[in-house]
């Protein structure tokens, strides 16, 4: 009997809803196997992009390390964009670098690489993947190994208020002392995982004793308190006047280039602390840690007081838009600070005056550091320019000469152009009206 055309129809119908039932019947037991394929899948094609060409801020193992060697390309970040993070100049370096960031936790936690250091011709430096070994040790700063417990609030080792170490030390007897540094001026509790990655940004110029007789003092008070580590020397070259606030900007950015650190602590070079109960760590404020100096009697010099050393988380580095970078020579770039801070309604918050006590070491007013007769007229139009001035408007005015990983810290010398930082330009580096307010000096285009 022949079937008509409706009847083949009706047949091929049946057998294809058959078919579609069968499918869905296989693929809904193995649903789970394909998701897991899946995933495999995806994880694999991570992996292998971030072994190749990935830019994001995890810090490699202990085994692994940095090189030093000559390319020509390196991301210029041009300001902060409506989410808080820098923008870039659309170079592929900074793309990748950019991209990296957004990368699982889980797969910038367990990269097996290690950023190289690349110095070029202006000795800048770019952020790359690799697996060699064959240079300077730097160590992972994360300590996120699963065998350790984490760090207490309050460590079991602190010792309370004792007097400082003052006694003359040479480099190489701080790297014999202290065998736990690792290479980069990397520290970090060997019993237990930290909650926090730290920078401490120093400015610097001329200050070697100085800067011995801190690390003396700060190396074991940081170890008592099981902080994670890394120590950044800014050192400002030449004889241009010294821009203690543009130097911390520098510092921020650079370090960022090693490792997105959790907490940035701007800590000057002669400030000394006596009493490990004063935590170095961020909060959900700004903090002044040096309350009360041995200058003024171990009283806080004045109420609106920010100097010495500061401690801001990063993203509250960014929302300030760091320090300004118009105070060239000695004075007011803390009270700037402090304008900033309070008018992203953040709070200076201190330890008590017990708690925070510093020694300042003795010296003379430093050549090339003069006081700033412009400091006031500045202060002005603090809050005004805080966001067209500052972190984002560092960049273009600032040249890496050299940096060198060594044991007790990563020291990175720099060329700053002041008269730049002067200047009113097409993007605004110093407003109109703030260059109004100083017309009253005759030093405003004096300035080196």
């Amino acid at each position: 009997m022949k079937c008509s055309t409706h009847q083949k129809k009706s047949i091929m119908l049946l057998l294809s809803f058959i078919c579609v039932v069968f499918l869905l019947y296989v693929l809904n037991c193995r649903s789970m196997v394909s998701y897991n394929f899946l995933n495999y899948r995806i994880s694999g094609f991570l992996d292998v992009f971030q072994s190749n060409f990935s830019f994001n801020q995890t810090t490699p193992s202990r085994n692994e390390t940095l090189q030093f060697r000559t390319t020509t390309r390196t991301p210029q970040f041009t300001g902060l964009n409506s989410s808080g993070e820098y923008e870039h100049d659309g170079s592929l370096d900074a793309s990748f670098k950019l991209l990296g960031q957004h990368l699982t936790e889980s797969h910038r936690n367990t990269s097996r690489y290690k950023p190289k250091v690349i110095v070029h011709s202006s000795r800048r430096y770019d952020d790359v993947w690799t697996t060699e070994n064959k240079t300077t040790e730097y160590s992972n700063k994360t300590s996120r190994e699963t065998d350790k417990n984490v760090c207490p609030e309050k460590p079991k080792d602190l010792i309370g208020l004792r007097l400082g170490n003052y006694s003359h030390v040479t480099k190489s007897e701080l790297i014999e002392e202290f065998t736990q540094m690792e290479p980069g001026g990397h520290l970090r509790p060997q019993n237990c995982t930290p909650g926090q990655s730290v920078a401490i940004i120093i400015p610097y110029r001329n200050r070697n004793s100085h800067l011995l007789v801190l690390l003396h003092n700060l190396i074991p008070f940081l170890t008592r308190q099981n902080v994670d580590v890394t120590f950044f020397v800014i050192e400002q070259a030449g004889n241009s006047t010294f821009n203690r606030g543009a130097l911390f900007n520098v510092g921020f950015l650079e370090a960022e280039k090693f490792h997105r650190f959790d907490c940035y602590i701007l800590h000057d070079v002669d400030i000394i602390p006596l009493n490990d109960h004063n935590l170095y760590r961020c909060g959900g404020n700004p903090r002044h840690f040096a309350v009360a100096l041995n200058k003024y009697n171990y009283n806080l010099l004045y109420s609106n007081y920010f100097g010495g050393v500061v401690g801001l988380l990063r993203s509250q580095y960014l929302q300030v838009n760091g320090n300004s970078n118009l105070y060239i020579g000695w004075g007011a770039e803390d009270d700037d600070l402090l304008v900033r801070v309070r008018a992203k309604n953040l709070t200076m918050v201190r330890y008590d005056v017990m708690t925070a006590r510093y020694d300042m070491i003795k010296h003379e007013r430093d050549k090339g550091n003069a006081e700033n007769p412009l400091r006031f007229a500045l202060l002005k139009s603090a809050a005004r320019r805080q966001d067209v001035e500052g972190l984002n408007t560092v960049t273009k005015h600032y040249q890496v000469l050299d940096m060198k990983p060594e044991t007790l810290y990563t020291w990175i010398t720099v060329s700053l152009d002041n008269r730049g930082l002067l200047e009113v330009r097409s993007i605004l580096t110093a407003p109109s009206y703030t260059m109004n307010d100083m017309k009253g000096t005759k030093l405003v285009m004096k300035v080196r």
